[in-house]
């Protein structure tokens, strides 16, 4: 008996050994999620496909086939919030109903990438690996830091140069204070959120340690200081104040002298009054509203119009310039980057139903998230972690938007702590198995292609003539540098809807292009490339009458119908004596002057002066060489005289 005995137990460990084995997470599995974690928290782009494609969507990709392939070894299941799969749901439907095009599937797949997959990816990462995804956050937060501090000698705190073309500098990293991402908003949405997603977990490894202690506030002050908008940095000051409340046991103190520290750097080193700056509503020095303000008031505005559809993801910059009426809206687009109202944003492309379930989302796995804390004795770091960053997010969907990619990882992962990634049944959750996993890939897959072989609309093309003023077409036609419309064609269009609306992509669409005018890359242009004039290459004699000799680009135009129209041009100058451009409409029109702004060193629509009267046919409209050290990425042509084009337009 007892030689039997001996030589089944072996047996017995044995089975039981690879039984374990089997039920563990594959080292490979977890160290891909471990490498996306990284990656989430950056900007950064291959130098392929115009810049689009993220390092993170990559390696989000990779982690996220490495979980199916889990799930499908091990059977694994993961919660999945059914509000948040009911906001996804409509965010294809509304788009669909707008018929948002190539551009509503693009930006509704990133959607699912960050809100389906990556929220499976950091579910995994916290449930098996919860210390990596915190070891990923403080890494992620201390490199950004310190490429901050470096910029900040070279370029100084807070400067908003926009960075280089991507496809010149591979990694898209350029000249200013932006970490590893392209503007210092999303710097701070990231900057802000992770150290509210990593404050609970580093106050959890300090404990009653001293010197802990003083690691934990010493982080905690350099990446406050690096925070370069001032209204996220005081949001996320005011929520570790916050969170110091909800944990007791003395933090509270221990964070006012943080803050302090934090306080008397910044003043130290000079930084408040560009805080200031970021907190105050209007321009400095004036009492003129900033245009991002502004702009979100006519992204409201352009939401009422189509309030259940909302105009499709992804057209935004389409649609927006018609939203602005009787509201102040400059030649000038000064809004910086990133800094777009988001929640204007959401409920403007997605409609009300899908842009509030989203934000219903983040207010439920906030409230659901303090109260899984309070009920674990106030011991759960990851959903202390999770709460506050959410209503860091909500925040800032005032003045930015958290769905771009980098700051979208960490939304995310606000989403998957508070939810929880317990595999046990939550409220308001439901399993996801490999099975359920790829039906929703499917879905989604499904929904982008029919967005973009649909034929696309313009979402308001259905609005009555009426639903806006107009201004009479008569007296714009009658300006004295275009010609004059006729009696006929003024009142062909007295009633017409503004459905006259055309695109020019400068290097792209050009007919013919002369010296010195060229082709050139331009990552942050609408397809990669611009026309250019090189500081130094040439202009025309000052005796000599603008012509293609000189230099310039001919487009072809077609009317199908008399229309009288505006012209802008999307135009970058290097400096006051490279800051114009003729523009002539047709061999014998006569060549206006577009310029003569100061706005150096960024992208910015100009109008041509006057209107233009066109009969059915083909135009040709020319760019001409008036000063060297200029560049030209877009001309917009539309009879919409109230429209002001903002950023990259798309027909």
């Amino acid at each position: 008996m007892h030689s039997m005995a001996s030589t089944a137990d072996p047996q017995s460990v044995h089975e039981e050994s690879v039984v374990a084995a089997a039920s563990r997470l594959p080292a490979w599995v977890a160290a891909l999620a471990a490498v996306a974690a990284l990656c989430m928290a950056t900007q950064l782009r291959f130098p392929v496909l115009g810049g689009r494609l993220g390092v993170s969507d990559v390696a989000m990709g990779l982690a996220f086939l490495g979980l199916l392939w889990d799930q499908f070894r091990r059977g694994v299941t993961y919660r999945y919030p059914r509000l948040l799969a009911l906001a996804l749901v409509l965010l294809f439907v509304a788009s669909l109903a707008a018929r948002g095009g190539t551009g509503a599937a693009s930006e509704g797949i990133q959607r699912f990438q960050q809100l389906f997959c990556g929220f499976l990816v950091w579910a995994l990462l916290l449930r098996e690996r919860p210390t990596w995804a915190g070891l990923a956050l403080t890494a992620m937060l201390a490199l950004n830091v310190l490429v901050a501090a470096l910029q900040g000698r070279t370029h100084g705190f807070a400067a908003v140069l926009p960075p280089a073309d991507v496809m010149a500098l591979p990694w898209g990293i350029g000249g200013a204070f932006t970490g590893l991402f392209r503007s210092r908003v999303s710097l701070s949405l990231f900057l802000g959120g992770g150290l509210l997603l990593a404050q609970p977990l580093w106050s959890t490894w300090a404990g009653t340690s001293w010197w802990r202690r003083g690691v934990t506030g010493l982080g905690t002050v350099l990446v406050l200081v690096t925070i370069p908008h001032g209204y996220l940095l005081l949001s996320t000051a005011l929520l570790l104040v916050v969170a110091s409340l909800l944990r007791q046991a003395g933090g509270l103190s221990r964070t006012v002298v943080v803050l302090a520290v934090a306080l008397a750097v910044l003043a130290g080193l000079g930084r408040l009054p560009a805080l200031a700056g970021t907190l105050l509503p209007v321009k400095p020095g004036t009492a003129e509203l900033k245009s991002c303000h502004v702009d979100a008031l006519a992204a409201l505005r352009l939401a009422a119009r189509r309030p259940w559809t909302g105009v499709g993801l992804g057209t935004y910059q389409k649609y927006i310039g018609r939203a602005y009426g009787e509201l102040p809206n400059p030649n000038v687009n000064d809004i910086e980057t990133d800094t777009q109202s988001g929640l204007g944003i959401l409920l403007s492309t997605a409609g009300y139903p899908a842009g509030l379930a989203l934000i219903l989302v983040l207010i439920v796995g906030l409230t659901g998230a303090i109260e899984r804390f309070l009920s674990a004795g106030r011991r759960d770091a990851w959903a202390l972690a999770g709460a506050t960053a959410l209503a860091f997010y909500l925040g800032a969907l005032l003045i930015s938007d958290p769905f771009v990619r980098g700051p979208a990882w960490f939304l995310t992962l606000a989403l998957a702590a508070a939810f929880g990634a317990a595999e046990a049944a939550t409220p308001g959750t439901f399993a996801l198995g490999w099975r359920r996993v790829i039906l929703a890939g499917v879905l989604a897959v499904v929904a982008a292609g029919l967005l973009v072989t649909l034929p696309s609309r313009d979402a308001l093309s259905r609005e009555a003539s009426a639903a806006r003023p107009r201004p009479a077409r008569t007296e714009a036609a009658a300006t004295p540098e275009a010609p004059a419309a006729t009696n006929a064609v003024a009142a062909a269009l007295a009633g017409t809807r503004n459905d006259f609306f055309r695109v020019i992509n400068a290097a792209a669409d050009a007919k013919t292009v002369t010296a010195p005018m060229e082709r050139a890359p331009d990552g942050q242009s609408a397809k990669g490339t611009v026309l250019q004039i090189l500081d130094g290459k040439g202009t025309p004699p000052e005796d000599g009458t603008p012509d293609m000799k000189y230099g310039g680009a001919a487009f072809e135009l077609s009317v199908t119908a008399p229309v009288t129209c505006k012209i802008w041009v999307r135009a970058w100058w290097d400096g006051s004596c490279g800051n114009t451009v003729y523009v002539r409409l047709g061999e014998d029109g006569k060549p206006l002057t577009v310029g003569n702004d100061g706005t150096y060193n960024a992208w910015h629509w100009l109008e041509a002066p006057g209107t233009f009267a066109l009969e059915p046919g083909t135009h040709t409209l020319f760019l001409l060489n008036r000063e060297d050290g200029v560049r030209f990425d877009q001309i917009l042509v539309t009879n919409d005289m109230e429209y002001f084009p903002q950023g990259i337009e798309e027909e």
